[in-house]
C-alpha cells in the first residue's frame, strides 16, 4: 500500500514544463513580408483585430534574433 501511495505522490507532484512566453505583433510591425515569415516558421498567424489588421505570434526574442542575424540577406553560419 505504501508503494502505491508513493507512486501516486510522485506522479501528481511533478510540475508541468514551463511554457515559453509569446510575443504578439501586428503585420505592420513585422520586418518584411508576413507571409514569408510564416513560411519560414518564425511567426504564426494569431488573429485579426477589429480594424482588419492581422496579428502574429512568435516565441519571445525570435523576431529580434531574426532582424539581427537573418534580415537583409545575411546568412546563418551557425
Amino acid at each position: 500500500m505504501t508503494k502505491i501511495l508513493a507512486y501516486i505522490r510522485r506522479v501528481f507532484s511533478r510540475q508541468t514544463r514551463p511554457v515559453p512566453s509569446a510575443e504578439y505583433w501586428p503585420a505592420s510591425a513585422l520586418p518584411g513580408d508576413p507571409n514569408e515569415l510564416v513560411k519560414l516558421g518564425i511567426v504564426r498567424e494569431w488573429r485579426i483585430d477589429h480594424l482588419g489588421e492581422p496579428w502574429f505570434s512568435a516565441e519571445a526574442g525570435v523576431l529580434s534574433w531574426y532582424e539581427k542575424n537573418l534580415a537583409g540577406g545575411s546568412r546563418d553560419d551557425a
